[in-house]
């Protein structure tokens, strides 16, 4: 299960809502590739790198798009 604090829940919906009044399409398909992203997580939840800042195992992060 991916834990999300309550700041990076906020962050998500304010950069759809920019996204979304820029282009509807864009905000979707950027939503859609977030939580193909996040479903991969669940599943590998060791993918990615560990964030350099913490070096701590279980903090990691991957990227999306461009």
């Amino acid at each position: 299960m991916i834990s999300w604090k309550e700041s990076a829940q906020e962050e998500v919906r304010v950069i759809y809502e920019y996204l979304f009044d820029q282009s509807a399409a864009v905000a979707d398909d950027w939503s859609d590739q977030l939580a193909r992203k996040l479903t991969l997580v669940e599943q590998f939840p060791e993918m990615g790198r560990i964030v350099p800042d913490y070096y701590i195992s279980f903090i990691r992060e991957i990227f999306a798009g461009s």
